[in-house]
């Protein structure tokens, strides 16, 4: 019974959470499993300049150790000098909106029945990481995480983050 309870518990919290989408993408010609260091790209190639709301101190120190964390599981060392794969990443924020048409199909108005339809606007964050070359910096692997992005407090957006980051490094080749 308890271990039903706990079972139910852990089912709840996690469908409570954000619904992220995952994909990933790749250079067939670069086999990144047989590279074992990496580096950050430099911080004044990020484009701090697109948008200070997400491109920021926070969110960079919050998305390197996510980041850092999944490379560190799958093998990876950090090096400063020498590495052979250079990581960056990307933030994309999009206003979007949803429609939903009133399900009985009209609603009536003063003088006349009008169809019931409303629209919900959100944001859509994007999430993507880049493995690329040194050197080149040509693309190897791309994995990106899309969820809604609405009013989140600082804790929620680190747990986003980590989520996002873990969901996609599970498409990362073994």
């Amino acid at each position: 019974m308890k271990n039903s309870f706990l079972f139910y518990a852990a089912v709840l919290l996690t469908s409570c959470g954000p619904t992220i989408r995952v994909y990933t993408d790749h250079d067939r010609d670069v086999n990144v499993l047989t590279y074992s260091s990496y580096t950050w790209l430099d911080t004044k190639e990020i484009e701090v300049r697109n948008n200070p709301l997400y491109y920021n101190e926070l969110n960079d120190k919050r998305i390197k150790a996510a980041v850092n964390e999944e490379l560190r599981k799958h093998g990876y060392n950090r090096s400063d000098s020498g590495a052979r794969l250079v990581v960056h990443y990307h933030i994309v924020v999009e206003n979007r909106a949803t429609v939903q048409v009133d399900r009985y199909g009209y609603r009536y108005g003063s003088y006349w029945m009008t169809s019931g339809i409303s629209s919900y606007p959100y944001q859509e964050g994007t999430l993507i990481i880049d493995l690329m070359e040194p050197g080149t910096n040509l693309l190897a692997w791309r994995g990106w995480a899309v969820a809604v992005v609405n009013d989140y407090t600082s804790e929620q957006q680190e747990a986003l983050i980590r989520k996002a980051v873990e969901k996609i490094f599970r498409r990362y080749p073994n």
